[in-house]
């Protein structure tokens, strides 16, 4: 599916949400307590760009349109279209820089999010959340393997896929791991806090141990992480 055809299916099931007015209101709601529960919310995020894109606000806080259109590889009215739908959901804010604005035009709108973070309890809640959530796991996961088999080719990647059974103790040791890579993406985004520039280089982190009923893996995922990481330019 080409993306003006998945644009134009969000489109058609966001003409469920009601009028703007009625957007406003659970936008209001909606800042005091985000999370996958709230409808608005769910439609928001159920495409895997505007997950993306709230993702990148929060890590850089201030992020301007032009910046933030170059790390995620949008096309400029792609953006402004998706990041309205996060600012009427009010998942995102959107400030304008008066001084700037008549050298870089639209550009000088900077975003920030109301939130600090995505927590766990974002994607927690009764069984429709947890419906909610998996399906946009797997949306993000499905592009993300995508995206990390097209870039076999360049500078840095790294691509590695593996099916295996694991012992108790390999689980814990996995998982040992994945919270130092989750230490270095908390170390990385606060670096970032503040310096309004987006990295452009993503590495996507998936490990998932899933086998029902067995009794050396667990029956959920140890844990997704999608990580950006910056890439030193040294002169050649």
């Amino acid at each position: 599916m080409s993306e003006v055809d998945q644009d134009n299916m969000i489109r058609s099931n966001e003409l469920e949400f009601g009028s703007e007015g009625g957007l406003e209101r659970a936008a209001i709601a909606t800042r005091t307590a985000a999370s996958l529960t709230n409808s608005l919310t769910w439609q928001a995020l159920r495409a895997p760009l505007r997950m993306q894109m709230l993702e990148a606000i929060i890590a850089c806080p201030g992020v301007d349109a032009r910046a933030l259109a170059e790390a995620i590889s949008c096309s400029a009215p792609r953006l402004y279209y998706h990041i309205k739908i996060l600012v009427n959901a009010g998942l995102v804010v959107s400030v304008e820089g008066a001084s700037r604005k008549s050298a870089r035009g639209p550009s000088a709108t900077s975003y920030h999010s109301n939130m600090n973070e995505i927590s766990a309890g974002f994607f927690a809640g009764d069984p429709v959340t947890i419906k909610r959530a998996g399906e946009l796991f797997y949306a993000i996961a499905e592009q993300g393997l995508a995206k990390a088999i097209d870039s076999v080719n360049e500078p840095g990647c790294i691509v590695d896929f593996r099916h295996e059974a694991l012992l108790p103790q390999e689980v814990e040791l996995v998982k040992r791991h994945m919270a130092e890579i989750r230490v270095v993406l908390a170390t990385a985004r606060r670096r970032r806090h503040g310096s309004k520039v987006l990295v452009r280089s993503t590495v996507f982190v998936g490990l998932c141990a899933i086998s029902a009923g067995s009794p050396t893996l667990p029956d959920a995922p140890i844990s997704t992480t999608r990580l950006q990481v910056e890439v030193e330019n040294k002169p050649v």
